[in-house]
């Protein structure tokens, strides 16, 4: 008989396996759901968006990998409005001077390019706190803010790939 770490060699530690008992309790809770969800469906005590989510499954040639990440995506994008509905209210909350305020996204990380006056350390402070209080808030989703703060008197140009949220009153 063949040893079978030859064909599949034992993971390394530190590698990018998922580790047994994480893997279990994840395949656990997955199956119990979805046996709920059955007995739900079968009782019809389901909420419509559960039945038509199962319909949409079954009707379809996707397979339930292919559902998941589409379900991924939509928690992605609300995820992406949330954080930056909270930024944006903490910025707004702060009453500070932001002279142009442009953002873009780049992959999972929400760029903010930030223009304030000269030695405005009540701006720029007030640009960390609320990147700092966001990225606390919304650590458990994959988005993250960062932020680039120049002066007016840098004379330097909002990157043209940016989006500008908030142009100065010129």
């Amino acid at each position: 008989m063949e040893d079978i770490t030859k064909i599949n060699p034992p993971i390394k530690e530190g590698s990018n396996a998922i580790e047994d008992n994480s893997m279990d309790e994840f395949f656990d809770k997955t199956i119990h759901d979805i046996k709920t969800d059955k007995i739900l469906l079968k009782n019809k005590s389901a909420n419509q968006e559960r039945i038509d989510f199962y319909n949409a499954v079954k009707e379809s040639k996707k397979d339930l990998i292919e559902w998941a990440k589409i379900g991924q995506n939509l928690l992605s994008q609300n995820d992406l409005r949330e954080i930056l509905v909270y930024y944006l209210g903490l910025l707004e909350e702060f009453r500070q001077e932001y002279l142009k305020l442009a953002l873009i996204l780049r992959g999972t990380k929400i760029l903010v390019w930030a223009e304030i006056g000269e030695d405005d350390s009540n701006a720029e402070e007030s640009l960390y706190i609320a990147e700092a209080k966001a990225n606390a808030k919304f650590r458990l989703t994959n988005f993250r803010i960062d932020t680039t703060i120049v002066e007016n008197c840098d004379k330097i140009d909002v990157p043209t790939h940016y989006i500008l949220f908030h142009p100065s009153e010129e």
